[in-house]
C-alpha cells in the first residue's frame, strides 16, 4: 500500500523496492537524469519532461553502483558536457511539457528529467 511520504524518503524506499506516493511544490528549474518508475501529474502548473530509454544508460553516465545516486546521471542536460560524455549527444530521447491535469507514467528503468515551468505542485506514484 502507498502512503504519503517526504523526498529523501521516496529514495529510501526505492532502495529497498516500496513504493511512496510524493507531494511535490516546485518553482524553476529540475535536477539530474534520474532512474524511477513513476506516474507525475502536475495538478497546477506545467513541467517539461525528457524521457530516456534503458538503452541509454551507458550514454548518460549514471553514478556508480556504490553511490547513493547510482539511480541518478552525471551529466547536466540542461548544459551537457559534450567533450566529457560524447555519446551523451547520441542518445535517444522523447521531449514533452505535461500540464495540469495531464498524467505521464513513466516505464520502469526508463531515465527522466523533469523541469518545472511555472510554480507547480504534483503528485506523483513512485515504484521501484
Amino acid at each position: 500500500m502507498a502512503r504519503a511520504v517526504r523526498g529523501a524518503e521516496v529514495n529510501r524506499l526505492q532502495r529497498h523496492g516500496g513504493s511512496a506516493l510524493e507531494v511535490q511544490v516546485q518553482r524553476g528549474s529540475g535536477g539530474s537524469v534520474r532512474l524511477k518508475g513513476s506516474h507525475s501529474s502536475p495538478v497546477v502548473g506545467r513541467k517539461y519532461i525528457r524521457l530516456l530509454p534503458p538503452s541509454a544508460t551507458e550514454a548518460l553516465a549514471p553514478h556508480s553502483q556504490d553511490s547513493r545516486s547510482s539511480n541518478a546521471s552525471q551529466i547536466d542536460i540542461r548544459c551537457p558536457d559534450l567533450a566529457h560524455y560524447p555519446a551523451y549527444a547520441q542518445a535517444p530521447y522523447m521531449d514533452c511539457i505535461l500540464k495540469s491535469g495531464e498524467m505521464l507514467y513513466i516505464p520502469p528503468r526508463w531515465w527522466h528529467y523533469v523541469q518545472s515551468l511555472d510554480i507547480s505542485c504534483s503528485v506523483s506514484f513512485w515504484w521501484g
